[in-house]
């Protein structure tokens, strides 16, 4: 195990950006180069490594220090053992967060220069909330991303109900875009290590089930101020995993739906069956367009799979 610490231990802040890594180092230093230009110092920024390359580690280590001398904010590096998942490997950079308020950045993304500075004040004058999300801007190369510090984006508060019940069936706010409470992290956990694909959108659903109990508030801006890159590397595009979607999305609605017949007085049966209508449509249609998206050889390879699917479909559909 490796743990390299960059800082002062007395110092703790009021944000915590945990950055899970694996490889892409070209990627990876485009992202690293971008907190340079945060306008906050308040943060403490963790690399949580599990790359498979002793060469690719030690550069990574080197940038870790580049970024200590650089902003200096206290920088943590870890590294445990190669090829821990996406899981796994957020789960231990989550695990060494100290800050107030946490987010996950993918290492391909980009954040805007002064968005931890705009979402500070907005915590300070919401003590209701507690979660933060941005409409995402993808982008393929750097240089489409254009920002402007002097034009803020508008935000909306939101209660946790209305999320669930017009939401969370079909919308799952990724990693990078999301700012959540330590307290919150603490009480449902980490990521799902059984998820394959859709484990952002189990830890989404239990962040706004968690809001909803506290009887808190949910803050989202539109436009956001998070950048995300789609390339062929990027996890929309494996072509592996995407089948597992179905399967993955209905685990994660039964457990919601669960969640809403446990409480009558505040979900009832319009509620409870808009979900539940809604969050099939969504994982039907997702995957049919997930196996369309396969070229053609991948089609005739997973095509017993894919009818089988179908075919669990249009049972689950006849039963609802």
């Amino acid at each position: 195990m490796e743990h390299l610490f960059f800082g002062n231990n007395e110092n703790k802040p009021f944000f915590s950006l945990v950055i899970p890594v694996h490889g892409r180092l070209s990627l990876l230093e485009v992202t690293l180069n971008s907190l340079k230009k945060l306008d906050f110092k308040d943060i403490e920024i963790i690399i949580s490594d599990d790359s498979n390359s002793k060469r690719d580690r030690l550069t990574i280590k080197r940038w870790v220090q580049d970024i200590y001398a650089t902003m200096g904010v206290n920088v943590i590096y870890v590294f445990t053992k190669s090829n821990l998942g996406q899981s796994g490997n957020t789960n231990q950079g989550l695990h060494y967060a100290n800050g107030e308020w946490i987010r996950i950045l993918h290492s391909d993304d980009i954040l805007h220069s002064n968005i931890f500075k705009l979402e500070k004040k907005i915590i300070e004058e919401n003590k209701d909330i507690n979660l933060i999300f941005h409409s995402i801007i993808n982008f393929s190369h750097s240089d489409e991303i254009i920002t402007n510090a002097n034009v803020l984006p508008t935000y909306n508060k939101a209660s946790a109900y209305h999320m669930i019940v017009y939401g969370l069936h079909t919308h799952c706010a990724i990693p990078s875009s999301l700012l959540f409470q330590k307290k919150s992290l603490d009480i449902i956990g980490g990521f799902n290590n059984k998820m394959k694909r859709a484990c952002d959108w189990d830890f989404y659903s239990k962040l706004v089930i968690e809001a909803f109990n506290n009887k808190e508030q949910i803050i989202q801006f539109r436009p956001g101020m998070v950048y995300h890159r789609i390339h062929n590397g990027s996890n929309t595009n494996k072509i592996l995993t995407k089948l597992s979607n179905y399967k993955e999305y209905k685990k994660i609605s039964d457990s919601n739906l669960n969640f809403l017949k446990k409480h009558p007085n505040d979900f009832g049966f319009v509620e409870i069956n808009l979900y539940k209508s809604c969050a099939f449509s969504y994982r039907t249609s997702r995957l049919v367009r997930d196996y369309k998206s396969l070229n053609f050889l991948f089609r005739l390879l997973f095509l017993r799979k894919f009818l089988k699917l179908i075919f669990k479909s249009k049972k689950e559909q006849l039963e609802h």
